[in-house]
Order: C-alpha cells, then structure tokens, then sequence
C-alpha cells in the first residue's frame, strides 16, 4: 500500500509542476493532493517532521500560489494607449509604467 501512495505522490507531484511551468494554475491543486500522499507515508514512518512540512507548510503555500495566480490583480497591469494622430493607428503598449512597444493596429504583439 505504502509503495502505490508513494508512487501516486510522485505522480502527481510530476504533473503538479509540469502544470506550473505551463502557468496553469491548478497545478497548485495537483501538489495539494500530492501532499496529502506525503503527509501519509511521513504519518506511515513516524516522519513528524516531514508531515508537518507537508501537511501545513506546503499546503499553505500552494494556497498562496492558487491565490496569487488565480484572484489578486496585478499591480501594474499592462496599458494600451491608441495614437490616432498618426497616419496610422498605432498602439503604444506599457509594462510596469515603462514603454516596451510601438505596434501598428494589425501588427501582432
């Protein structure tokens, strides 16, 4: 039993950070599940230690992470401002109050 737990953690662990270097936040949910299969071969062991990593520290964290990338708003979001004074139309686009780009309307950015 303890051998098949560890392998779905590991698993799951697996997918939880492919899911996270895709930036898709659920893989956040995926390494809460994971957890909770570490928590249970750590309870198994008497791994106190490591169940309280898992159990608490980890599990805090990926709320956190599910938080930050799922509801709180950037703070400096990107800005669009549109030139129509220009031959053309142009958008000017800003990251974090700096200029990155000219663009023409149909350019793709």
């Amino acid at each position: 039993m303890l051998q098949l737990v560890d392998f779905i953690g590991t698993i799951l662990s697996f997918i939880g950070a492919i899911c996270i270097v895709k930036k898709q936040w659920y893989g956040y949910v995926i390494w809460c599940f994971s957890n909770v299969c570490w928590v249970y071969l750590a309870i198994s062991i008497e791994a106190w230690g490591q169940a309280f990593t898992f159990g608490i520290l980890y599990i805090v964290v990926n709320v956190w992470g599910i938080y930050e990338w799922r509801f709180k708003k950037p703070k400096n979001p990107t800005k669009f401002i549109i030139d129509n004074n220009n031959k053309f139309d142009r958008i000017k686009i800003f990251e974090n109050n700096k200029e990155v780009v000219w663009s023409d309307q149909n350019a793709e950015i």
